[in-house]
């Protein structure tokens, strides 16, 4: 897979994205669990913790929620050794896939499962939340900002990462041209995912201040679509919906698709492109008494 930044890749496509609420939570915890592919997880998260070199904070506890590539876990160690790290997955066996005591004689970096919109750990008791690539697997991000909020004490740092609504469109496409040729009509098959204008507006209602975002845009590139396919499963990201074509994709489906996806994504070198939009956030909790300041740890 070949994985380069750039930032022109805006052709509009037709929206075939099913509701994030259809989504099968059991379905997602088993893929999850499966899961044993890190790239781009783990690129994603160095370009997160990176952003922290901008950032005027020295935590003493932090949460990180819902990572798997086990990037955000070790950086943030490297950076804040004497800090506490609390872990939280969505499924129960991502949490316990990256070793629990950092260092000997060091205590056990605590791993748990948890719905990220409704967390077991107390008000105001971390300093720092950082998310990679977690978000869009929740119903509603806004549940999730609230939360956070929660957990976080004043003047607090939330990060994150997510997918953005651009992500894997050609895909979409695709498939939904391919459902309509052999069904008359699409079925839900990929994830949905929010626009920025919405996570950015979920942000400010959850009541988190001085909300920032921007994105990056890749291309990824695959030999074939099985192969695109494949990396998606590695991922956990297959399809997880309750609604779903009720028999099997049927001999075939998978050269069709790569027949269709060619002719609507030609390149010149034969490979599958497919686009991945990364959102990135910062926001932080910030007391009514304390606004004035507003400087949320961030370097002026």
């Amino acid at each position: 897979m070949v994985m380069n930044a750039y930032s022109s890749y805006h052709d509009c496509e037709p929206d075939f994205s099913p509701p994030l609420s259809l989504v099968d939570r059991g379905r997602l915890w088993c893929a999850l669990a499966r899961a044993d592919a890190t790239e781009p997880l783990a690129q994603i998260a160095t370009a997160l913790v990176a952003r922290l070199e901008d950032i005027r904070l020295q935590p003493g506890h932090i949460l990180d929620l819902g990572d798997r590539s086990g990037v955000v876990a070790a950086l943030s160690h490297s950076r804040w050794p004497q800090a506490s790290l609390t872990r939280v997955g969505l499924d129960p066996v991502t949490p316990r896939r990256f070793p629990p005591h950092p260092n000997p004689g060091e205590a056990p970096h605590p791993a748990l499962t948890a719905d990220l919109a409704h967390l077991p750990l107390a008000d105001a008791s971390f300093d720092l939340v950082i998310s990679n690539m977690a978000l869009h697997w929740c119903a509603e991000p806004g549940p999730v900002f609230r939360e956070v909020r929660r957990v976080l004490r004043p003047e607090g740092m939330f990060l994150f990462t997510t997918c953005g609504d651009e992500t894997l469109k050609e895909l979409r496409r695709a498939l939904a041209t391919l459902d309509q040729q052999r069904h008359g009509r699409m079925w839900p098959r990929v994830l949905a995912t929010p626009d920025m204008r919405r996570v950015g507006d979920d942000l400010i209602a959850s009541g988190l201040a001085i909300p920032v975002m921007d994105r990056d845009y890749h291309r990824l590139a695959f030999p074939s679509v099985s192969d695109l396919l494949r990396r998606l499963k590695h991922l956990g990201a297959g399809n997880h919906h309750h609604v779903r074509h009720p028999g099997l994709t049927g001999k075939g489906f998978v050269h069709e698709l790569e027949a269709i996806y060619r002719s609507l994504y030609p390149q010149p070198d034969g490979s599958i492109q497919a686009t991945l939009e990364v959102y990135f956030g910062h926001a932080c909790r910030m007391d009514h008494h304390k606004r004035r300041s507003r400087t949320c740890g961030v370097k002026f």
